[in-house]
């Protein structure tokens, strides 16, 4: 009876010793995150230790990745242990070949997943909203030019400019007071002054017609009926 079971107990353990040394020839896969796979084409990857590397994953397991490296290192534990310099050198050929894919696949990782493309909703074009155009107030606009007060067609006007020639060439005669001054005075009047008014025949030609342009802006700046 022992004669019987001797045989018995060797083929066991050979048995034994070949599944424990293909279990520690397959490449062992992990557990990864979801967000830490992407598929860039044909090649998976996977983000391991802080960096993206190349890999397998198995559809049946979502998350479960198996790097080429573990796939590498499980084939050069099966050529240690090939039984025949053909079978090694079969596993040889293997090992070439997955590092030269490995070395192809590093830099598509290296790379990163790609950023998904945000999505502009379609529909009517966004027209922008024009700015109105300043309001006029009664014949001056807001920066107080103005075309009224029988000023000559295409010329226009300004307060402000009036207001500095005055005081630079009139305010000597009319003492600088608004009281003085010849208030709600048309363009051809203030143009017909120069010549009907003694004193100030003297200023005949000196103004352009848009510095007369400018006095009428001014002199009629309280004018009731502008």
């Amino acid at each position: 009876m022992t004669k019987r079971i001797f045989p018995a107990l060797l083929l066991c353990s050979a048995a034994f010793l070949a599944a424990t040394a293909y279990a520690a020839t397959r490449p062992k896969p992990v557990t990864l995150p979801l967000s830490d796979i992407f598929q860039s084409g044909t090649t998976a990857c996977g983000r391991v230790g802080g960096k993206w590397i190349p890999g397998i994953t198995a559809s049946s397991k979502p998350g479960v990745f198996t790097s080429r490296a573990a796939q590498l290192r499980a084939l050069k534990r099966d050529q240690l242990l090939a039984s025949s310099d053909a079978a090694r050198a079969k596993v040889e050929k293997k090992i070439v070949k997955l590092q030269k894919r490995q070395r192809t696949e590093a830099r598509t990782c290296s790379l990163g997943p790609t950023p998904t493309p945000t999505v502009t909703p379609t529909g009517a074009p966004i027209v922008p909203t024009a700015t109105p155009p300043p309001q006029s107030q009664g014949c001056y606009d807001p920066s107080r030019n103005t075309s009224c007060f029988g000023i000559p067609n295409g010329q226009v006007g300004n307060e402000n400019q009036g207001l500095a020639l005055f005081t630079s060439s009139c305010a000597g005669c009319h003492n600088g007071s608004i009281q003085t001054e010849p208030r709600d005075k048309t363009y051809s009047q203030i143009e017909a002054s120069f010549s009907s008014v003694p004193s100030m025949n003297l200023y005949i030609g000196s103004f352009s017609s848009n510095e007369l342009s400018d006095l009428t802006a001014y002199l009629n700046r309280f004018n009731p009926n502008q």
